[in-house]
């Protein structure tokens, strides 16, 4: 827990429930409140006034889910979303919901639990993030490779674009459900080799479809392109 005020501490939360529930206007306040509550672990332990209550919270998931003045009453998913463009305080927020209150970043216990929970699968909770999400990439970053992590954080990559960097995903396009397109795209996208090999690759997946498929060469290409083609085929 924070050594602030504990009336401060409480403001704050109270703020951040606020600006939650307040809709767009107030929205605009929930990452800067977010950062100060995760920053300083404010959600670990507070006083209600009203009650002089004292309430504690093992998990900062519970603290999101349980209703005020407790807690924030919502969910984790909402949280992501309004902290989208800020790659800091998702990794705040990813860092909160993976690892045990006050529990030190080399404990081996901790460190098992992430390597598990790194594994690519689906899973709804926010403590096992789907493998190819926003939240698992910047998890698998933050111990896989801690240099590229830094220049997510600093805005200098995207999630994505590290990952790539890193190793640990594939590139991916995005192409339109035209032919001449996603050729143009894909032409422009792969290196010339593997363009060739993939074009090898979706005639061999089609043999049934032979006589479609020399159709539609005539219709493409020219007749000297079709002879180039003809020629290199029976030279194989």
């Amino acid at each position: 827990m924070s050594n602030g005020n504990p009336l401060d501490t409480n403001q704050i939360v109270t703020l951040l429930h606020s600006a939650l529930m307040e809709g767009v206007i107030e929205l605009s306040n929930v990452p800067q409140l977010l950062h100060q509550v995760l920053e300083e672990e404010l959600w670990q332990e507070r006083i209600i006034p009203e009650t002089g209550e004292v309430v504690r919270f093992e998990s900062f998931v519970d603290f999101i889910q349980t209703p005020p003045p407790a807690g924030l009453g919502t969910d984790f998913d909402t949280l992501w979303r309004l902290s989208d463009h800020d790659p800091l305080l998702l990794d705040l927020l990813d860092r909160a919901v993976q690892r045990e209150p006050g529990a030190p970043e080399k404990n081996p216990r901790i460190d098992n639990y992430q390597k598990n929970v790194d594994d690519i699968h689906s899973y709804e909770q926010p403590e096992r993030p789907s493998g190819t999400s926003k939240q698992a990439g910047l998890r698998q970053l933050r111990r896989k490779n801690p240099e590229l992590h830094a220049k997510v954080l600093a805005g200098e990559l995207t999630v994505n674009a590290a990952m790539v960097q890193a190793g640990l995903r594939t590139k991916q396009v995005t192409v339109f459900v035209d032919p001449h397109r996603a050729a143009t795209k894909l032409k422009k996208t792969f290196k010339q080799e593997d363009f060739i090999e993939l074009v090898a690759l979706l005639m061999t997946a089609l043999p049934e479809q032979k006589e479609m498929v020399a159709e539609k060469f005539k219709q493409v290409l020219n007749e000297e392109q079709l002879n180039k083609i003809k020629k290199f085929l029976a030279s194989v």
